[in-house]
């Protein structure tokens, strides 16, 4: 659901008991606490990595005064994700109270994809059953926004590595071809990084539908770079996926992937957070596959995103948290 940041709150009228978000060098993880920031929470909680930049840190304690009272910031390290792993999880036990229904409200735009996949499924793991599970998005009115030329544009460049995301390693059969699923949003020179670290032997690659992304111009430079990509990669597969439902992400991933059941499965989430959560729904109903991390050498901290007025709100079904594998390490 899509809906103006300034309407937010009616989305929420159950309450919210814990409040979880991520600062970080953008604008954009200021506008969802922007707008609830009135609300009575009982918790909230804003995460931020240490170990990237000093602005995060900074941001990590404006948003801690404009939530005010019972706010807290835990920090993490985004070259560490065990430690981020045992943070989040020791941060999630002293939040959830077993005699007591709670709601959950998690903004997820400013996590990375790591970062809002650990905590996805740290809540699998960890939520009781009647507990809700509430997921907001604020998307970006540009991107790259000191470019005017959209061929220039970029978030991030370089890869300083590549790891499988701990609770989604998946399940591995050295007798069969592996397939290698990247969910592209802006980054060519990264993906095609990916594509050539591994020679997977089988690579598909999704991008944004045009009646299903944020705005019709990021839909179209995703669509683009996706061209280009397969001028380069003629045997790669190419279908789409939804950027503002993750029931839909899910539903298209998993139906692509029935096409090469025979093959182990890797999933590179590279779009935006929506579509990420959608790739962790689906690890869910299938956990025979694993999420992958690309680390980057550098972001455009100062140039990122402008952020937009409306947000898409959603709840997280508590049949989509039910699994016979939610296990964490190390738990």
């Amino acid at each position: 659901m899509r809906i103006k940041l300034s309407n937010l709150t009616d989305s929420l009228k159950d309450g919210v008991d814990v409040f979880l978000c991520s600062a970080s060098f953008e604008e954009r993880c200021f506008s969802i606490p922007n707008a609830i920031k009135d609300l009575e929470i009982q918790d909230k909680i804003i995460f931020y990595f240490d170990d990237l930049y000093e602005s995060i840190k900074q941001n990590a304690k404006k948003i801690q005064k404009l939530l005010g009272p019972k706010s807290e910031t835990v920090n993490l390290q985004i070259g560490n994700p065990g430690q981020m792993l045992k943070t989040m999880g020791h941060t999630i036990d002293s939040l959830v109270e077993k005699e007591k229904k709670q709601n959950f409200f998690v903004d997820i735009t400013t996590f990375t994809h790591e970062g809002g996949l650990t905590l996805l499924k740290l809540l699998q793991y960890k939520l009781k059953s009647d507990d809700q599970l509430f997921i907001c998005y604020t998307g970006a009115k540009e991107y790259s926004y000191n470019e005017t030329n959209p061929e220039k544009k970029w978030l991030s460049k370089g890869v300083k590595s590549v790891r499988s995301i701990v609770g989604y390693p998946g399940n591995f059969d050295p007798s069969k071809s592996n397939h290698l699923v990247i969910l592209f949003g802006f980054e060519r020179e990264r993906t095609k990084t990916l594509i050539d670290i591994f020679e997977y032997d089988v690579v598909s690659i999704a991008f944004g539908s045009k009646h299903s992304s944020i705005t019709p111009e990021h839909q179209l430079i995703n669509e683009r770079r996706h061209e280009e990509l397969f001028d380069f990669y003629p045997n790669t597969k190419k279908f789409e996926i939804s950027l503002v439902d993750p029931y839909e992400t899910k539903k298209e991933i998993l139906n692509h992937i029935t096409e090469f059941k025979d093959c182990n499965t890797v999933i590179a989430p590279m779009n935006n957070k929506i579509s990420t959560i959608g790739a962790g729904l689906a690890v869910f109903e299938r956990p025979s596959i694993q999420l992958c991390y690309l680390t980057a050498n550098s972001y455009n901290y100062e140039y990122y995103s402008i952020p937009d007025d409306h947000c898409h709100f959603f709840k997280i079904e508590s049949d989509s948290l039910s699994s016979d594998s939610c296990r964490i390490p190390g738990e």
